[in-house]
């Protein structure tokens, strides 16, 4: 029989066990999350994810840097603004950018003929058309109000703002 202080010693490492193995033990996954990570319905698509997602260190090939120009990065201290593509060989580009400033810009958005640039997230918008979503109810409206710019491959962003666009083919 054990004594006292056996048994609290005993509960004790039975405690601990039960400890570790319940931190060892997979969780549920919360509400909306797959297995993988992902949640569903997520604000970008499966595809901006993954672009975004990086299996190595990106070359001047993938990764390019602009300033409010293409491929003109002001990297001064006084700029406010920073923004770059990613390229993938399957998935396409992606257009990311940052908008520090009090000011509002407007920038230039990389050419590319055959395709054109339609916004995914923009930070300057009121909710729900800061996340242009599949499901949202005016999202064809929305991109049609800012096509007279995309249309020039340019891109207005309110101050304090970050956008991602996407380069789709044109149809």
């Amino acid at each position: 029989m054990a004594t006292g202080e056996e048994h609290v010693a005993a509960s004790a490492v039975e405690d601990t066990s039960e400890k570790k193995q319940a931190s060892t033990t997979e969780l549920p996954a919360p509400s909306g999350v797959t297995k993988k990570g992902r949640t569903q319905g997520c604000i970008c698509s499966q595809w901006e994810c993954e672009s975004l997602g990086l299996e190595d260190f990106p070359t001047s090939e993938r990764l390019r840097w602009h300033g409010h120009q293409p491929g003109k990065p002001d990297w001064s201290e006084a700029s406010r603004f920073v923004a770059f593509t990613m390229k993938d060989e399957t998935k396409g580009e992606i257009y990311v950018a940052f908008n520090t400033s009090h000011l509002l810009v407007v920038v230039g958005l990389p050419e590319c003929s055959g395709f054109r640039w339609e916004p995914v997230v923009d930070t300057g918008k009121e909710a729900p058309y800061d996340f242009l979503t599949d499901g949202l109810p005016d999202r064809a409206v929305t991109v049609y109000q800012f096509s007279h710019f995309l249309n020039s491959n340019l891109y207005p962003m309110l101050s304090y703002s970050s956008i991602i666009i996407v380069l789709r083919p044109d149809v």
